[in-house]
């Protein structure tokens, strides 16, 4: 594997979702064009990042002549069905975890992870946050009370908030693109390893949003030479994140990419 591959990181980004899809179990019907597309889909992806001779492709290929010789018509008993459905996506989830563990070995051999330490102090920081604006809205005296007005406000105080603990906080340094968003870092502590990525929610930009934006930074991030561990911090003041819970199932699906905290403040 190549990490600074965007093709590469976008087939790993394709296996992820593809397992996904296939964990709904009763939504997989062999015979059916949807299904096969699905199955299709993961192969090329694991084409993409081994040579034919993997022994994952082989892997693959064992577990699609078995796909091959499945279709829902050809049971008597949907029982028997059921059997040979549940065997084929247990196994290709199976090899999907092996294919993105294999890539993140690959990448801790050429990223040191976070300073453990430092990372327990950037994530306090970041928890304390929400505390911290309210302090600052009731201020000595009814002066006027200082607002997080947008998503720069909050990429200024966190700034001043990690000059608390960390003397090298670097901003906005720019990383390879993945994807048509803006590929840029709000915070990279290159010692400790750790990159910072901070959000305020707005209209327009809760639940889904969050999530995939999140997701397509934890992707661009993997080819980031100096990050061992990504922060991403969401500062929420208005409670448009509904399903808090939904985006944390989400993002621990590219666990096995890019060690990952998702913190979201008030």
């Amino acid at each position: 594997m190549e990490l600074n591959s965007d093709i590469k990181v976008r087939a790993i980004n394709e296996l992820i979702a593809r397992k996904n899809i296939i964990k709904n179990r009763e939504d997989i019907c062999f015979g059916s064009r949807v299904t096969q597309r699905t199955f299709d889909e993961i192969e090329l992806a694991i084409r993409v990042l081994y040579p034919l001779n993997h022994d994952f492709l082989i892997e693959w290929k064992e577990i699609s002549v078995v796909i091959k010789k499945t279709d829902m018509k050809s049971y008597d008993r949907i029982v028997d069905y059921n059997r040979i459905r549940d065997e084929i996506i247990r196994n290709t989830i199976s090899l999907i975890n092996k294919v993105t563990s294999d890539y993140k070995k690959y990448r801790s051999e050429l990223t040191k992870p976070a300073n453990a330490d430092s990372l327990s102090k950037a994530i306090n920081i970041c928890k304390r946050f929400g505390h911290v604006v309210d302090v600052m809205k009731n201020r000595y005296a009814s002066r006027p009370p200082l607002l997080m007005s947008d998503e720069y406000d909050v990429q200024d105080l966190l700034h001043a908030l990690l000059k608390i603990e960390f003397d090298d906080i670097r901003e906005e340094e720019a990383t390879p693109s993945t994807f048509k968003r803006n590929a840029r870092i709000d915070f990279l502590l290159k010692k400790e390893k750790i990159v910072i990525e901070c959000k305020m929610t707005r209209a327009g930009l809760n639940d889904k949003e969050i999530g995939k934006q999140l997701i397509e930074d934890i992707l661009k991030y993997t080819k980031h030479p100096d990050c061992g561990h990504l922060i991403c911090l969401v500062y929420d003041p208005a409670g448009l994140i509904i399903n808090e819970a939904g985006v944390q199932n989400d993002l621990n699906d590219y666990e096995s990419v890019l060690e990952t905290t998702f913190l979201r403040v008030k």
